[in-house]
C-alpha cells in the first residue's frame, strides 16, 4: 500500500514538475496550453508603463480570436471613425510555450495597419514585416494576460473569454 501511495506521489511530482507555470497562473490545468489559449477573446482592460489606458474611449470592440493552425483574427470597431479593422497575424509557441510572437501576415491587403495592441499607434507600410513577442502572464480557459516590451517600457493587455 505505502509502495503504491510511493509511485503516485512520484508520478505527482514529475507532472506538476513538467508543467511550466505562468506568473500568475494557473497552478495546475488539465486543459492544453492550446486549448486554453485557442478561442476568441475580448479586450478588456490594457496599460502601458504601468498607466491604465481607457480602451472603450477608443474601441467599442477589441477581439482576438486565436486559431490553431497559427493565426490570429483581429477586430477591431473605433468609436470615433465607425470604422472596422479586420486584420490577421500569423503566430507560434516560443520560450517553451511560455511566450507567443505575433507576425503580420504578409497577405495583408491595407496599405498601413495597426499592431495588435491598442496604444501601439505607429502605421507601419504594408511591405514591412513586423513581429512582436508576447510573455502569458496568465492563461486559463476564461482570461488570458499578456505583456510585451516596446522601446524599454512594459505593454499590458487583459483578454477575457468572449
Amino acid at each position: 500500500m505505502t509502495k503504491r501511495i510511493g509511485i503516485y506521489l512520484v508520478l505527482l511530482l514529475l507532472v506538476t514538475s513538467a508543467c511550466k507555470k505562468y506568473e500568475e497562473g494557473p497552478f495546475l490545468s488539465l486543459r492544453s496550453k492550446e486549448k486554453r489559449l485557442c478561442q476568441k477573446w475580448e479586450l478588456k482592460n490594457a496599460s502601458f508603463s504601468g498607466d491604465d489606458i481607457e480602451i472603450m474611449d477608443e474601441f467599442s470592440h477589441y477581439y482576438w480570436d486565436i486559431k490553431k493552425e497559427g493565426t490570429i483574427e483581429c477586430d477591431i470597431l473605433f468609436n470615433d471613425w465607425g470604422d472596422e479593422e479586420h486584420i490577421s497575424y500569423d503566430w507560434e509557441w516560443i520560450d517553451k510555450k511560455n511566450s507567443i510572437r505575433l507576425t503580420e501576415r504578409s497577405n495583408s491587403q491595407k496599405n498601413t495597419h495597426f499592431l495588435p495592441f491598442p496604444f501601439f499607434n505607429e502605421k507601419l507600410s504594408s511591405s514591412e514585416e513586423e513581429s512582436i513577442e508576447c510573455d502569458i502572464m496568465r492563461l486559463t480557459f476564461d482570461d488570458f494576460i499578456v505583456e510585451y516590451e516596446e522601446d524599454g517600457e512594459i505593454g499590458r493587455l487583459e483578454f477575457e473569454k468572449k
